[in-house]
């Protein structure tokens, strides 16, 4: 397996995140995990300082023969991340940020999901998805509709009962708290 760049192991804890419009409004990722995690933040693509520079210094892989910070051909998630440990429990996921107006865009939601999946070369973690949304979407069911029509496309290569899950980040919203008991649950909530 190729190396990649970002690449952060991380237990419990929280990582920040540099504002940048692809990530709403948060400030961090609270992980409230009891085993080791490996991070990708792939935002690292879009978020680069003026300086040019990886605005996830911390994040870089050396020895990396893949940087997602050098592509610019291909849109990739903000973040993956999974266990360091892969097997029958374990679990891997995608977090992909959307305007809630264009939740209804899930030709492009899936096309995101599968580039990032095929870059990062893990379609046999069969990797779960969460859609995080931010602003108003376009009409009142969007939400359940675009949860449908994503399900229809996942399902044939997922492992999960529920293989996508969208989920709302408000204004007020500081964190993505990812917690894990059976399987990941991702939400976007304030620090308390």
């Amino acid at each position: 397996m190729a190396a990649i760049c970002p690449e952060k192991i991380i237990n419990a804890g929280v990582i920040p995140l540099i504002p940048y419009h692809n990530i709403a409004s948060l400030n961090n990722i609270v992980f409230n995990v009891n085993d080791t995690i490996l991070l990708r933040l792939l935002a690292c693509k879009d978020a680069k300082g003026q300086n040019g520079l990886c605005s996830y210094s911390d994040h870089i892989n050396p020895n990396a023969n893949k940087n997602a910070c050098q592509i610019s051909d291909i849109e990739l998630a903000q973040i993956y991340f999974r266990h360091t440990i892969i097997n029958n429990k374990a679990g891997s996921c995608i977090v992909i940020f959307i305007d809630g107006y264009n939740l209804l865009q899930t030709d492009m939601i899936f096309s995101i999901y599968q580039n990032t999946v095929n870059w990062l070369n893990i379609a046999n973690e069969k990797p779960f998805l969460v859609v995080v949304y931010h602003g108003d979407p376009k009409f009142y069911n969007d939400i359940s509709e675009a949860r449908r029509m994503l399900d229809q496309k996942l399902k044939p290569m997922s492992n999960y009962k529920n293989p996508c899950d969208i989920t709302y980040a408000s204004e007020e919203a500081e964190s993505l708290i990812i917690t894990h008991t059976k399987l990941f649950s991702v939400i976007a909530g304030q620090n308390n």
